[in-house]
C-alpha cells in the first residue's frame, strides 16, 4: 500500500471512529473515549483537521477530576453495551463538570505533549496561543496532580496502582501481581471477549486481578495513601514516568510562550531525573525497569518499556545509543512492540 493510499485509510478510519466529540479507540471493544489514546489521535488530527484535534482535547477534559487528576476512560452514557467495567464500579467520582461519568485510574499523561504537538502545526500564532491559553490551567493540574496525590515518602518518582494505567495492560511486567490469586467480591461479567477471540484478550486469571483491584481502589475512595497498605499492586513505571517527565518539559515549553513560571522547576526535573536513574536503572540489562513499591525491589523483567526514557529525555544521547544497540542485539532483529 502507498503511503497516500495509507493516509487516506487512515484518516477513514479517524472519521469513521468519531462520535459525540471524540474518536473511540475501536467501536466496539472500546467504545468510550480512552485517556492517551485521545492524546495521540489528537496528534493525529492536528495533521488532518486541526479543530478535531482542539475538539478531541476539550472532550478528554470534560471528564477531569476537581485535583486535576485525568481518569483514564470519559464514558459515553449513551453506550450501553461493549466494555466493562462500566461507570456503576467507580461511584462519587469527583468530577468537574457535573454529569460526566470516568473511571478512578489514570493513564500515562501524553496530553500536555500533544497538546504542544498539535499547537505547533497550527500555522496562525494568536489562534495557537488562545487555545494554549484556554487549556494551561487544566494540564497544569494534570502535571501537577501526580506529585500531589501519586508518590510515597522519600521519592518523587509517581506511582501506578493498576496495569491499566501503564497503557500495557497485559505486559509481563505485570505478571508478579496477575498469579496472586486476588479475586473481587463482586461478580463480573466480561465483554471484552464477546468482541474479540479470547485467546487474544488477557485470561480470566488476569481479569481476577483487574477487578479486585478496581473494587479495591473504589472502596478507599480513589486515595492512593489510604490503599497503598492494603493493595499487592502499586509500581513505579518506568515508562509512565518518563511519559510523565517529557509531559512536564513540553508544558514548560508552553508556559514560556505564554509568558507563565515553569510548571515543574528546573531543580525539581533535577531531582526527578536523579530518583529516576537511581532507582530504575538497571546496569546488566542496560534499560530501566519498573520497581514493585511492595517488594521494595526492581521487576526483573525487561521490555521496550525500558527505553522510554530515551523519549521522555531522561538520558543523553550517548547513553540512549547504547540503550538501544544492546537492546536490539538481545531482540535478534525482532521489532519493537509496546508490550
Amino acid at each position: 500500500m502507498s503511503a497516500p493510499d495509507l493516509l487516506a485509510q487512515a484518516e477513514a478510519t479517524l472519521r469513521r471512529n468519531h462520535l459525540d466529540g471524540y474518536t473511540a479507540p475501536s467501536p466496539r471493544l472500546y467504545p468510550h473515549q480512552w485517556n492517551w489514546d485521545s492524546a495521540f489521535i489528537a496528534i493525529a488530527w492536528a495533521h488532518l483537521d486541526w479543530e478535531m484535534a482542539v475538539r478531541e482535547v476539550d472532550t478528554l477534559l470534560e471528564g477531569q477530576w476537581r485535583d486535576g487528576f485525568l481518569p483514564h476512560i470519559r464514558y459515553n452514557l449513551k453506550v450501553r453495551e461493549g466494555y466493562q467495567p462500566g461507570p456503576d464500579w467507580w461511584p462519587d467520582v469527583p468530577v468537574r463538570v457535573p454529569g460526566q461519568h470516568t473511571s478512578g485510574l489514570t493513564q500515562p499523561p501524553v496530553l500536555p505533549t500533544a497538546v504542544l504537538l498539535a499547537g505547533i502545526g497550527q500555522p496562525d500564532e494568536q489562534v495557537r496561543r488562545s487555545w494554549w491559553r484556554r487549556v494551561f490551567a487544566p494540564l497544569r493540574d494534570l502535571i501537577l496532580c501526580y506529585p500531589r496525590t501519586r508518590t510515597a515518602p522519600g521519592s518523587p518518582l509517581i506511582a501506578i496502582v493498576h496495569p491499566w494505567e501503564s497503557g500495557t495492560d497485559n505486559s509481563p511486567r505485570w505478571d508478579f501481581a496477575t498469579g496472586g490469586g486476588f479475586k473481587p467480591s463482586r461478580p463480573f461479567r466480561r465483554a471484552d471477549t464477546q468482541v474479540v477471540a479470547a485467546a487474544q484478550r488477557p485470561t480470566d486469571r488476569d481479569y481476577d486481578l483487574y477487578y479486585f483491584l478496581v473494587e479495591l481502589i473504589a472502596t478507599h475512595r480513589y486515595d492512593f495513601n489510604r490503599y497503598l497498605s492494603h493493595t499487592p499492586f502499586a509500581v513505579y513505571d518506568a515508562l509512565f514516568n518518563a511519559i510523565w517527565y517529557r509531559a512536564a518539559l513540553d508544558l514548560n515549553r508552553i508556559a514560556a510562550e505564554l509568558g507563565e513560571p515553569a510548571v515543574i522547576s528546573g531543580e525539581d526535573l533535577r531531582a526527578f531525573t536523579d530518583a529516576y536513574r537511581r532507582t530504575l536503572w538497571h546496569e546488566p540489562s542496560q534499560l530501566f525497569r519498573d520497581f514493585n513499591l511492595k517488594t521494595r525491589a526492581q521487576i526483573p523483567v525487561d521490555t521496550v518499556a525500558g527505553l522510554g526514557a530515551i523519549c521522555g529525555g531522561l538520558v543523553d544521547r550517548t547513553m540512549a545509543e547504547a540503550m538501544i544497540s544492546g537492546y536490539l542485539r538481545r531482540c535478534r532483529g525482532y521489532r519493537l512492540l509496546p508490550s
